[in-house]
């Protein structure tokens, strides 16, 4: 649909596909370098967000740019930002990244059922090492953070 959308507004083409895709790419690269940025130094996370680049801007009908389908850029980037939102949940942020983190996971099981079962992977091995499962969040308490979060 988003790209139909997309077609709407510039017309049907390979431009607005590539385009599309090159954004979904850049968006992956940026959040992954982001994620990686919390765990771990400036240098890995540059590692990190080069890696993920090399299959995000491959030359085959895989990568983000030119996809057969864009279910898995899309997805990748959802899971992306909805793991950053459940970081934020966890330093305290407020409710509004759990709302966040909860549209993502819906966004992402409409992609494919591989990216909606490894974000509920993360998101449940997050919670686990959290001390159990998730709990309703009172007014103004904190949930127990990750260790992989600090």
């Amino acid at each position: 649909m988003l790209l139909g959308a997309l077609y709407e507004v510039l017309g049907i083409g390979v431009g607005p596909s590539v385009a599309l895709g090159l954004v979904l790419a850049v968006t992956a690269v940026a959040l992954t370098y982001v994620l990686a940025r919390r765990l771990v130094a400036p240098a890995p996370a540059a590692l990190a967000a080069t890696l993920a680049a090399v299959p995000a801007l491959s030359n085959t009908n895989i990568s983000y740019v030119q996809p057969h389908t864009l279910a898995v850029p899309l997805g990748m980037v959802l899971v992306l930002v909805a793991v950053l939102a459940a970081g934020r949940v966890a330093d305290g942020a407020g409710r509004r990244w759990l709302t966040v983190a909860g549209i993502c996971m819906g966004l992402t099981a409409l992609t494919k059922p591989e990216v909606f079962g490894a974000l509920a992977l993360a998101l449940g091995a997050g919670s686990r090492c959290a001390g159990g499962p998730p709990r309703p969040v009172a007014a103004g308490a904190r949930w127990p953070t990750p260790h992989w979060w600090r």
